[in-house]
């Protein structure tokens, strides 16, 4: 039996209607996500967590003093290297009107045949590190002699990172009035171990 052009039209007509109605129920009836989906919903999450983790983080108590005394530590670790592999000194510059740290390198001598510092350039790490003004210093003893108050209102102290893998003995005693213990700031001392350039942290003045 041979099919006219208009049975060919409506059978095509009626298979297309069959085809999309399918469909529409299939798409209905879906229950979940797809893969894609998920993959987007999680990628979204993500970014979010890494906006806001660090937020939450500054929220906690002592996060400025546990920044201070991270990035100093990293500062001292990273100059005690320098000198060692460039036998050159080095040496740890404390600001302390502004509430800054810079790390300098020794550049050669002056007229006076005394050692010039200028301030080591890095690319991939930043060699100045500040501290918030909830961080008041309130001694900074190098070799056992407290450099504020040795030579009367000292706003520069530095020490020094020697090539042989030495650093002289500092000790940093600061209070963190962010955080109150028995209605006073809290004390905290920081004492620089000579053999691994790291500071030790003690919960009082060392």
């Amino acid at each position: 039996m041979v099919l006219k052009e208009k049975d060919l039209q409506k059978k095509a007509e009626l298979m297309y209607r069959m085809y999309n109605n399918s469909s529409m129920n299939g798409k209905k009836n879906r229950a979940g996500f797809s893969l894609l989906e998920l993959l987007i919903v999680v990628a979204i999450m993500g970014l979010i967590s890494v906006a806001l983790i660090p937020q939450f983080a500054s929220l906690q108590t002592g996060y400025g003093r546990k920044q201070f005394i991270s990035r100093i530590n990293q500062l001292v670790q990273f100059g005690w290297q320098q000198a060692v592999i460039t036998r050159k000194i080095h040496r740890i510059l404390f600001d302390i009107k502004n509430r800054k740290a810079s790390l300098e390198v020794e550049a050669g001598k002056s007229a006076k045949s005394k050692p010039v510092f200028e301030q080591l350039k890095q690319v991939y790490l930043s060699t100045t590190i500040t501290w918030p003004d909830t961080i008041i210093i309130k001694q900074l003893f190098i070799e056992g002699f407290d450099e504020m108050k040795r030579f009367g209102k000292t706003e520069t102290i530095w020490f020094y990172l020697i090539p042989d893998g030495m650093v002289q003995a500092v000790t940093i005693n600061f209070v963190d009035k962010e955080q109150i213990v028995d209605n006073k700031p809290k004390p905290v001392g920081l004492v620089l171990n000579p053999f691994t350039a790291q500071f030790k942290v003690y919960n009082a003045f060392a």
